[in-house]
């Protein structure tokens, strides 16, 4: 029986599933699971809006104040009577206000260029809705030799890793306006059109919330779930013989259940049936 579950979002779904490369069985070894940072997307436009030029005088205005107020005195011979210091510093603000429309186009740029630079304070975890996705299963279980985990959201251990975070889809990419905050949100979490297969959720958790470690020379993000976390494991069509076990083993240690993939005789579609973990197959 397929055991996918529908494709339209519902807030009664019981699971999500990770997509997972054989290389990565230490996720259910450890029970401990990666954020990755945005900057090690593969895709350069994920997390990476367009900034809208800053030409709003009220969102530059306490920018400029800021200027005038730290920097002015340090640059500027100001007067040292009150009253025309004062003035001065306040035609300091609006000259920086004007300079900083006038520039609106380098500022965004600027502005880009921090954002992304902000983007590694976080990590990303990637979910599905989907589990029999082909291309899912191609690029993210490295061609069918790794593994699916079915997550059930509702269990606590998982609810503690963040909050999800539904994704959305759009041929045009989305635009971050400072001058609205609403556009916020929105603006990070939308991707590609030509990534609605994934049909995504995520959980976004700032990196010093979670355990750091190197692997293969690689700094890794790091949190962790209990089992009960898991409602199964999926095994890959190609997975090995070894990678077979090792996951078999560790299921039985947690009392899991695992399945297996099989490929439709007359579609370009995976299904899915139970096994035991003595190996004896159980078709559901």
């Amino acid at each position: 029986m397929d055991a996918s579950p529908q494709s339209s979002w519902s807030s009664k779904l019981p699971s999500l599933f990770k997509y997972v490369p054989p290389a990565r069985i230490d996720v259910l070894e450890r029970l401990k699971i990666a954020f990755t940072p945005p900057s090690r997307f593969n895709d350069p436009f994920d997390q990476n809006p367009a900034i809208a030029p800053v030409t709003e005088p009220a969102v530059l205005w306490p920018m400029a104040k800021s200027f005038a107020k730290h920097c002015a005195p340090q640059f500027l011979d100001l007067p040292t009577e009150e009253r025309a210091r004062k003035k001065a510093v306040r035609k300091v603000q609006t000259d920086v206000l004007k300079q900083m429309i006038a520039d609106a186009e380098p500022f965004t740029a600027f502005l880009q260029d921090q954002l992304t630079q902000l983007g590694d304070q976080f990590g990303v975890l990637c979910l599905s809705t989907v589990s029999n996705s082909l291309l899912m299963w191609a690029h993210y279980a490295a061609s069918h030799e790794g593994f699916l985990i079915e997550f059930s959201i509702e269990q606590p251990s998982f609810q503690e890793l963040g909050k999800l975070v539904r994704i959305s889809y759009s041929p045009t990419r989305p635009i971050y306006d400072p001058g609205k905050s609403k556009s916020t949100s929105y603006a990070y979490q939308v991707k590609g059109a030509d990534w609605a297969y994934e049909s995504e959720y995520r959980i976004v958790r700032f990196l010093h919330r979670c355990e750091s470690e190197e692997k293969n020379g690689v700094k890794i993000f790091l949190c962790p779930f209990s089992a009960e976390a898991i409602k199964a494991i999926y095994l890959g069509h190609r997975i090995t013989k070894t990678n077979r076990e090792r996951i078999l083993a560790i299921a039985r240690m947690h009392s899991l259940r695992v399945f297996e993939t099989w490929l439709s005789r007359t579609h370009f579609v995976l299904g899915f049936r139970e096994i035991r973990s003595a190996e004896t197959s159980n078709t559901v």
